[in-house]
């Protein structure tokens, strides 16, 4: 049996080296207090994975009601906005705390993937184009995406609902409530520094990576536009994450970088039709049924294709705008 425990987080309870509402030097903070370019990256950490655990716990109810959509969405953001701080501050934050929670949370996303999945290509995908004369022979697809939608949603539950997934919150809380990145540190003055011009160099370097591939977009390959796609979520991230430590400029980089992101989804919708499709058929009790099954995510696949070319025009100029931002 796989162990789930978060060794480097067990325990934190009762072993708490530093008061969890006092600096490094000892003062009281004020939790409530807004967030700017010259708070310390320690109360920095802990305003912005508290924020975002309080978002994931909003999240849990919702996503365990049966047909809403909305509520794994919700909750998959949340976790990938915790993931994507551990990531940006990752030099700030002991290696085995911050891989053993990542591991974690990504166990989470997944199994919570496969319903959102499912969501996105019943209700956005395949829904929109269904119900047209034209396109009839896409019907055969609707109950086979509501049965696997069904079964994916049960899976969902049963990791929500999980000791394991317990577990992960309390570690969570516990992490976040104990500041427990300051332990095991010889020296702490990284913590005490200002985040503004912390998290600008961080973000600058992902731009720095992010801005190289726009420069030769179109000859990405779809892999390598999926990954720019994440790259540009992940920025997009942490400047939500830090809004208020950053430049009022950031805010049109962000507004820049959503739509390009958007654009970029609309690229993989062929894609991830052709591979839900397969999955799809591969359930199909006859093989006349997986036949039918297949050809529909072909066609519907197909329009997603000419979607994507349709795409392009918007894509160049926003990249355009984008490679304006040379760094925060």
């Amino acid at each position: 049996m796989p162990n789930h425990t978060l060794s480097p987080v067990s325990g934190a309870r009762t072993d708490r080296a530093v008061a969890p509402h006092m600096d490094l030097n000892g003062h009281v903070l004020r939790s409530a207090q807004r967030l700017g370019p010259d708070t310390s990256v320690d109360e920095a950490m802990a305003l912005v994975f508290r924020a975002a655990q309080e978002q994931w716990l909003k999240a849990v109810p919702a996503a365990c009601t049966p047909r809403n959509a909305e509520g794994i969405h919700q909750l998959r953001v949340s976790l990938r906005r915790l993931r994507s701080g551990l990531s940006l501050l990752r030099r700030h934050i002991p290696q085995s705390q911050r891989r053993a929670l990542d591991a974690e949370l990504k166990w989470l996303l997944d199994a919570l993937g496969p319903a959102r999945d499912l969501d996105v290509f019943q209700h956005e995908l395949l829904m929109p184009l269904s119900n047209k004369k034209s396109t009839k022979h896409l019907q055969v697809l609707i109950p086979a995406v509501a049965a696997a939608r069904a079964a994916a949603q049960r899976k969902a539950l049963a990791a929500l609902t999980s000791n394991r997934h317990r577990k992960l919150l309390d570690d969570v809380a516990v992490w976040v409530e104990t500041r427990r990145w300051r332990s095991g540190r010889v020296i702490k003055a990284p913590l005490a520094k200002p985040i503004g011009p912390v998290v600008r160099k961080l973000l600058n370097k992902q731009l720095g990576k992010a801005l190289k591939q726009t420069g030769r977009i179109k000859k990405l390959s779809v892999e390598d536009l999926h990954d720019l796609h994440i790259d540009l979520k992940r920025i997009r991230y942490g400047i939500g994450h830090f809004k208020t430590a950053l430049p009022k400029r950031t805010q049109k980089l962000a507004r820049i970088l959503t739509g390009l992101q958007d654009q970029l989804g609309h690229l993989n919708d062929a894609a991830n039709v052709a591979e839900i499709a397969a999955r799809l058929a591969k359930t199909a009790s006859t093989a006349r049924d997986r036949q039918r099954i297949l050809s529909a995510g072909e066609k519907l696949a197909a329009y997603y294709s000419k979607t994507a070319a349709d795409a392009w025009p918007d894509i160049k100029p926003r990249c355009k705008a984008l490679r304006k931002f040379e760094a925060i």
